[in-house]
């Protein structure tokens, strides 16, 4: 919010309009300007209560939502106290004015249309003559009531005080507020020229601890106003409005060109160059002290000080750009004379707060601070932000509902955050032959032993062979490919259960724990992989649930796949997993020796030595399961109560002569396996081979 007032003899209609007017129409700010008149007047002239009533004279209102970059602007006017011509007039002192505006500027609802106070705002208050010594009395009463002030810019300051006055006819004392820089202001500049105490023309003054800009009388003197007390308000203008051809006007006189630079600072990079709107850097001999500049001004009482504040909200980055998720380093500082505040970040798409503050971003509670004023900082969190462009703001309110806002100069992007992704999920064979380096398979590892016939099995399917491998050192060996991690995943990023049933939610949690890998770029298509290596044996004859969990590593949501394992299993039923006699013969009649190695997807290498032989069968002999242990054909559709495969009468083998070859669709003979070594018995002892004992050896079979 920005106040421009005039001094003795004047009002708002000619240059403070004008000034107003310059601001709104910079095209490099790109504001909305709701100008408010405010006019302070005494009713009865006879030092009673002043009266303070605000107009909305022009420019959007200030909660529309289309209002996107308000500055608001108070012209203040209260030429009815402050003196005319020819000597004197009716006046009041720049404390009584300052008194009712400060009243008014911290009342809820005081300018229409408003929520709340002004005071939620930080004030650029700008006077000329014996303005500036009402913005600087106005400073020192906010202040008291506990807010801090962004700037006072004063234009050649002449306080009625009785100092520096024409000694005819003017030798007055009207009680007016003495030229004080006080500690609750941030900036302080202050622009003056001098003709001598005793000339007509009012002269200025220098401020300590400000930015004090001493102008050039016989400059001003080229141009401009009669007087240079009013050349010095143009001359600030002319920081405003700094176009040279045409020059600059206020609607009464030209801006010369030639006030600017030499003995004069840059048009460009004085004035008003240093408001917080602008956003120039500020000199340090006009910043306080408690920001670390130079300025060590008269201090405030704060012992009615009683809301808090939060200044100089600034982001501490260079590049102003953000993936959701990353935290965007803020710093402020703050003060609450008498209680505790909270300050809630946001990022809002325009710098209005009146129109809503945005998307909460967060918050942090601050402690009472005292009359000190405190450095703060904070890592904005973003991982609520949708993509876009945003403004960083603050607001502070304390325990009685004060609330004050800021916002950081300068837009920040925020661009979606590249959600992890699991591209693929692997079981291999850990500790075999296609693992491990020989002479004979020097270059084998985890990715070469990895089961190409077996897919995970999700949630809502139905499981099949595919789904569960029938090595004999059961699930030894994981790969998760996850794209685009957002942290290096570790074992805490994974949770194991094992179970045999329907429903995973009551399986048990895996108490082996695993040793985690992580080849970034190895997966397919180069996502990270993930190796999960458990020791042989570890997890069995069951059904490995895998949940990578989401939050660390960013997926979209848990990501939950199973693997399972039925040790000397052959794939030999749709409708089942259990190791019985089929599978024992099916091994059998599949041997392959050392001269014709077995492939990895073999179906009968139960130990993936590249051999199908007699540890094999070995192997499925000893595994033989029933219908209440085998590895069930587990339904995660939510579609059956009960397990498949608890019990199986349809599904006998078939007793067909011939045994089955690898490539064979046909079921195993098991009547021949299980007569074979009984004949063999037979017709040593009786030296006999017939269709008789066959016959007896079969009613034997089925006897048993």
């Amino acid at each position: 919010m920005t106040l421009i007032t005039h001094g003795f003899n004047s009002d708002v209609d000619g240059w403070v309009s004008a000034m107003a007017n310059a601001i709104a129409s910079r095209g490099d700010l790109a504001i909305d300007q709701p100008r408010y008149t405010v006019d302070v007047t005494d009713p009865g002239h006879d030092d009673g209560p002043l009266s303070v009533v605000n107009t909305l004279q022009a420019g959007p209102s200030p909660t529309a939502p289309e209002t996107d970059f308000p500055e608001l602007v108070i012209l203040l006017d209260w030429s009815d106290v402050a003196g005319t011509l020819p000597f004197g007039g009716y006046h009041r002192s720049t404390v009584d004015v300052a008194a009712a505006v400060s009243d008014a500027l911290l009342t809820a609802g005081f300018l229409g249309g408003l929520p709340g106070s002004v005071a939620e705002l930080p004030f650029h208050l700008i006077g000329h003559s014996r303005g500036a010594s009402l913005v600087g009395e106005l400073a020192r009463q906010l202040g008291e009531r506990g807010v801090w002030v962004d700037q006072v810019t004063t234009l050649d300051p002449h306080p009625v005080d009785g100092v520096r006055e024409p000694a005819v006819p003017f030798d007055l004392e009207w009680g007016d507020a003495p030229m004080i820089p006080w500690d609750n202001v941030v900036y302080w500049d202050n622009y003056w020229r001098t003709q001598g105490d005793d000339a007509l023309d009012f002269t200025g003054e220098p401020i300590a601890n400000t930015h004090d800009v001493q102008l050039v009388e016989s400059i001003l003197t080229e141009g401009g106003y009669p007087f240079d007390h009013s050349n010095v308000h143009l001359w600030y203008y002319g920081t405003i409005d700094t176009s040279t051809d045409p020059p600059a006007n206020n609607g009464d006189y030209d801006v010369p060109n030639d006030w600017y630079g030499g003995s004069h600072p840059s048009r460009t990079t004085s004035g008003y160059y240093f408001s917080r709107i602008v956003g120039g850097t500020r000199p340090g001999d006009g910043l306080s002290v408690d920001l670390r500049g130079d300025a060590d001004r008269d201090a405030i009482d704060w012992d009615s000080a009683v809301w808090p504040n939060l200044i100089n909200l600034q982001i501490d980055a260079s590049d102003l750009q953000w993936t959701a998720g990353e935290p965007i380093p803020a710093s402020y500082y703050y003060q609450d004379v008498d209680s505790d505040a909270t300050v809630v970040f946001y990022l809002d798409a325009d710098k209005n707060p009146y129109n809503g503050y945005g998307i909460e971003a967060d918050q942090q509670l601050l402690a009472r601070t005292g009359s000190v004023l405190v450095h703060g900082a904070r890592d904005v969190a973003t991982d609520t932000i949708p993509a876009g462009t945003y403004y960083l703001s603050a607001r502070i309110t304390d325990a009685d509902g004060h609330t004050r806002c800021a916002y950081a100069g300068d837009a920040v992007t925020i661009e979606a955050a590249t959600m992890a992704t699991v591209v693929g999920q692997h079981v291999f064979y850990n500790n075999s032959f296609w693992d491990t380096a020989t002479a004979e398979n020097p270059d084998s590892d985890d990715e070469m032993a990895i089961a190409p016939d077996k897919t995970a099995l999700r949630p809502a399917e139905l499981a099949t062979s595919d789904n569960y491998t029938s090595y004999v050192r059961g699930i030894n060996g994981i790969l998760v490919d996850i794209d685009a991690p957002a942290a290096v995943p570790t074992a805490a990023d994974f949770r194991f259960k094992v179970g045999n049933d329907n429903d995973p939610a009551g399986w048990s949690p895996v108490t082996a724990t695993p040793i985690v890998e992580v080849h970034p770029g190895e997966g397919a298509e180069d996502p990270d992989r993930v190796a999960i290596i458990w020791q042989d044996h570890a997890i069995e004859n069951t059904w490995l649930e895998v949940t990578v969990l989401a939050a660390n590593i960013a997926l979209a949501e848990d990501y939950v796949f199973y693997f399972g394992n039925a040790i000397g299993e052959t794939g030999d039923s749709d409708s089942h997993a259990r190791v019985d006699a089929n599978d024992v013969l099916r091994t059998r009649n599949n041997p392959h020796p050392f001269f014709d190695p077995a492939e990895i997807d073999s179906a009968y290498d139960f130990d993936r030595d590249e051999r199908v032989d007699a540890r094999d069968i070995l192997i499925v002999r000893n595994s033989q399961t029933t219908s209440f242990n085998e590895l069930k054909l587990i339904d995660l559709s939510g579609s059956k109560a009960k397990t498949v495969g608890l019990s199986c009468p349809p599904c006998a083998p078939d007793l067909s002569l011939d045994g089955p070859s690898e490539k064979s669709d046909r079921p195993a003979d098991m009547d021949t396996l299980l007569l074979e070594p009984l004949r063999d018995r037979a017709e040593k002892r009786r030296g006999i081979r017939s269709q008789g004992s066959d016959l007896a050896l079969r009613l034997i079979l089925t006897d048993r």
